[in-house]
């Protein structure tokens, strides 16, 4: 389903955000004028018990750039916000854009199990660090968005590589919350990446990740690296 909402294109809507779109709509609408936010188009938008996951590109004072914000959704309203945001880089080795792809949500896939996936993934490969990237990832048809990395089991094994052997530190610590809506999950973690200091450490940063999952493996991943300014917290105490 496509709709156009003044300066709001979205290309792609969630089957469960149906009903009561346009209360929805309006929201998002203000959330993007408040962030002085232009030509804003929603490629995906993923729902979550009272979370709503947007991944967009727009124009913010005049430059490209692409983001996912998550919106806590109360009453058809936006009572808090988190975002992650960068400029929108050259195409990947492969072709590939941050924001294209497949938009569209399978809701038959069974989101719990898809979240366990993605969490174990996470656990075993970006924290504990094992070799057995072949237990989550499709190394047929892995698709690749971040700006440096190429398709494929190779491609990510390639970028690892190349990080070690120039000393560049990829590490999470932890996964900080996990959303997502049939076939897609978003994690959100913490952790390390960029030069070793003299004490074994890197910058501390936020990974937004987006996944897109088919027959219980990791197909397609996209993903906004920033640096880390404050612990998150997505749920009241």
């Amino acid at each position: 389903m496509s709709f156009m909402k003044k300066n709001i294109t979205a290309l792609v809507t969630s089957a469960s955000l149906l009903v009561g779109m346009e209360t929805i709509l309006d929201s998002i609408e203000i959330y993007m004028q408040e962030n002085k936010r232009e030509d804003v188009k929603i490629y995906r938008i993923l729902k979550d018990d009272n979370f709503i996951v947007l991944h967009s590109e727009f124009k913010e004072d005049g430059v490209i750039k692409v983001g996912f914000d998550i919106l806590s959704i109360k009453d058809k309203k936006i009572t808090k916000s988190w975002k992650n945001i960068t400029l929108k880089a050259p195409n990947n080795p492969s072709g590939h854009t941050q924001i294209d792809g497949v938009i569209e949500i399978d809701t038959k896939q069974d989101i719990q199990k898809n979240k366990k996936i993605v969490k174990d993934f996470i656990n075993d490969i970006l924290i504990q660090q094992k070799d057995n990237l072949d237990t989550y990832i499709d190394k047929n048809t892995y698709i690749q968005h971040n700006s440096d990395i190429k398709d494929g089991l190779e491609g990510l094994m390639e970028a690892l590589q190349y990080m070690q052997k120039n000393h560049i530190k990829l590490k999470y610590s932890h996964n900080i919350l996990l959303l997502g809506e049939g076939n897609f999950v978003l994690a959100v973690s913490q952790g390390e990446l960029g030069a070793i200091d003299s004490n074994g450490k890197a910058p501390e940063v936020i990974f937004y990740d987006l996944f897109r999952l088919q027959n219980g493996k990791l197909v397609e991943h996209w993903d906004i690296i920033t640096p880390f300014i404050q612990p998150l917290s997505f749920f009241e105490k």
